[in-house]
């Protein structure tokens, strides 16, 4: 039982970090096309 607990609670973390790096590469995709309009 405790096992298979932090099996899940790894398969969260790792869940929430491809998560997160998902949403940083789109917010650093829309702040890179702005600056590319902006100044070229």
């Amino acid at each position: 039982m405790k096992d298979s607990l932090s099996i899940r609670f790894r398969y969260i973390k790792m869940d929430n970090s491809i998560n997160f790096s998902n949403l940083h590469y789109e917010i650093f995709q829309q702040f890179y096309s702005t600056f590319i309009k902006e100044n070229f």
